[in-house]
């Protein structure tokens, strides 16, 4: 290799690192890990990562969550979680929910009136039951149920047309529900 190409490398690999760190402030700018910090600026938070840790897991999901109209992504795999307030259902620009690994002790029926929903994750969770207004979540891509002891399904889940990714485990006993 001649002194010549040698230089030209070097020169764009100085020319990218710039531009690639820019891409990565720019997917950041939104995203927040701490909820206190996102309720002081509500307006800016589009992303909102709250999982779990061996040391921190939520137990309450505060109503103030509905202040976050811009909230596009909520991650909450992996806390304490049993329930959520009603007002998780007045997310309208929510696209994507995970709420796997989280002791739920019912499925949260606001979450079917979310029309931006296109995915939506409740794996390992222990429900056993899904509510027939799942069958509503028309921009419902992927639906995340594995890991749960369901022994029946409503059948409106059948009207999930644009379902991309259904992940679930069947077991023997599964049945639709013909109600």
């Amino acid at each position: 290799m001649n002194p010549h190409s040698i230089v030209k490398i070097i020169s764009l690999c100085f020319f990218w690192i710039p531009i690639c760190l820019v891409c990565k402030i720019r997917e950041e700018k939104g995203t927040y890990k701490n909820l206190e910090e996102a309720f002081r600026n509500p307006e800016k938070v589009f992303v909102l990562k709250m999982k779990g840790t061996e040391r921190k897991k939520l137990v309450t999901l505060s109503r103030e969550i509905v202040r976050f109209q811009n909230l596009k992504e909520l991650d909450l795999k992996g806390n304490q979680l049993k329930g959520f307030p009603k007002e998780i259902g007045n997310l309208k620009n929510l696209r994507k929910l995970d709420l796997s690994e989280n002791p739920l002790m019912f499925f949260p029926k606001e979450i079917t009136s979310l029309e931006s929903l296109e995915e939506l994750n409740v794996s390992g969770t222990g429900l056993a039951i899904i509510p027939k207004e799942i069958g509503n979540m028309n921009g419902l891509l992927r639906l995340y149920l594995d890991g749960n002891p369901f022994s029946e399904l409503p059948k409106e889940i059948g009207n999930l047309k644009n379902v991309l990714r259904l992940y679930l485990v069947v077991p023997e006993k599964l049945r639709f529900s013909t109600k």
